[in-house]
């Protein structure tokens, strides 16, 4: 049964803007520091440091699209990619050895590990995307009832 009530709607809402958090802390915090007159100074790791808000979001999208029968495949891989994606990197920079020092940063190494770290920052866009859409959906199933 499709589920489109104020606790569905409530859902998607708050997890876009828990997603979408990760992602817009850098750029303001960056303009910010660039109106205070200290340069343009970007995080590029703040979404991952923020990882575990968007976690949070991401789970509260998740059951969203459960209950509203919407999406439900596309943010569950969305998901899933913004999951695993920040564990492949660590993996990576374990076994590698540039978690330890072992290996210089700079290398293949690095390489390797940044486009995780990039695919995680695309993952959480998708999924603010997607939570958005979702939420839309569920505004415009209540208004055509």
């Amino acid at each position: 049964m499709k589920r489109t009530d104020v606790f569905t709607k409530a859902l998607a809402i708050a997890g876009t803007v828990l997603v979408l958090v990760p992602i817009a802390a850098p750029i303001v915090f960056s303009v910010a520091s660039l109106i205070q007159g200290e340069g343009l100074r970007f995080d590029w790791l703040m979404p991952a440091e923020l990882g575990s808000v968007a976690l949070v979001g991401g789970v509260l999208v998740l059951i969203a699209a459960l209950r509203a029968h919407d999406r439900r495949l596309l943010v569950g891989v969305t998901a899933g990619i913004a999951v695993a994606a920040p564990v492949a990197g660590a993996v990576i920079a374990n076994l590698t050895g540039l978690a330890n020092g072992e290996v210089e940063p700079g290398g293949w190494e690095s390489a390797v590990v940044l486009v995780f770290f990039a695919l995680f920052a695309g993952a959480l866009i998708a999924l603010g995307v997607e939570g958005g859409v979702v939420s839309r959906d569920l505004f415009r199933r209540n208004a055509a009832v």
